[in-house]
């Protein structure tokens, strides 16, 4: 949404949520994104992974289990809260945008979690928009009308249709 501020223009500031379960094409998605706008990228794995693997290690014994209950009650909330804490000191410093790397899975399956931070933002000033990069073989997630599915985006700029979600299969399969 475009706003006129003093006579002037202005574009909404831009939260990318770059979503979805392989972490690999979900992060070189989300550094395209970053460079290519000149953005700041925060990857919830790069910010909190260190001490998500040893409370999980000296809890389980195995660092990189994902499955444990204290993971799933008090690690992967914590992280993304971190994360969201994060996002919001961007949007009070005024940033353009931010791209967010993090798989989001439970959250996106909630159409409320969405909304609410988009209101949120919208109070700021900013939109989210999530980016969900499919897995091998992977089936695109149910898009209602309000979204879009892509194959392959040919530009940057098809990120940003109206649209507040849009698959994309970075291996164009």
């Amino acid at each position: 949404t475009l706003t006129l501020t003093n006579g002037t223009i202005c574009m909404p500031g831009r939260i990318i949520l770059t979503a979805g379960r392989n972490t690999d094409d979900r992060i070189t998605t989300a550094r395209t994104i970053a460079r290519e706008n000149h953005w700041p990228l925060l990857d919830v794995n790069d910010m909190t992974s260190t001490l998500a693997r040893h409370i999980v290690g000296d809890a389980t014994g195995d660092p990189d289990s994902r499955t444990s209950c204290l993971f799933k009650t008090i690690v992967e909330p914590a992280q993304r809260q971190a994360l969201l804490n994060t996002v919001w000191a961007q949007v009070d410093a005024g940033v353009p945008g931010v791209v967010v790397s993090a798989p989001l899975i439970s959250e996106l399956a909630i159409p409320e979690w969405l909304n609410e931070l988009n209101y949120d933002l919208g109070l700021q000033g900013y939109e989210a928009t999530v980016v969900y990069v499919l897995a091998d073989g992977e089936l695109a997630p149910e898009l209602d009308p309000e979204h879009y599915a892509l194959e392959v985006p040919a530009k940057v700029e098809d990120l940003f249709a109206a649209a507040t979600r849009v698959a994309i299969n970075v291996r164009g399969e």
